[in-house]
């Protein structure tokens, strides 16, 4: 188990949704600023969108800010499907310890498990412990 490698995908993972909150309010703030005065031209709302939604595909500043939004939720997924890796991989390891504790104290796994249920298997277990 990698918990250096855990903490720092932790602190990378919030360091990536501040980034993105960043720059969608920067994206925000950019679409207020070419919006007209008087609305985006449009007999419904439908048009409308249509309008605005071309505007923003025209802007050269908010078409680079999206794409870089694109890059950092792309690195957020990566570093969330690292974290899902690794804490994964931890239970894993706390489970084998549960297991290995179980069988330490001479409690058959199958009779833990026939009493308690799966997800309480490492309470089980301790049920005829005499302390």
């Amino acid at each position: 188990m990698d918990v250096e490698r855990l903490c720092k995908l932790y602190t990378d993972r919030e360091a990536l949704k501040f980034e993105l909150y960043k720059i969608q309010r920067q994206i925000e703030g950019d679409t207020v600023t070419i919006t007209p005065a008087d609305g985006w031209p449009g007999k419904n709302e439908s048009e409308r969108k249509v309008s605005m939604l071309k505007a923003l595909a025209a802007d050269p500043g908010i078409i680079r800010k999206k794409n870089y939004e694109c890059e950092v939720m792309f690195e957020l997924a990566k570093v969330e499907g690292e974290i899902l890796a690794l804490e994964t991989e931890r239970r894993a390891y706390e489970w084998g310890i549960r297991e290995a504790l179980v069988q330490k104290l001479g409690v058959p796994i199958h009779q833990a498990v026939d009493r308690a249920g799966d997800n309480a298997l490492d309470a089980a277990a301790f049920d005829d412990v005499p302390f």
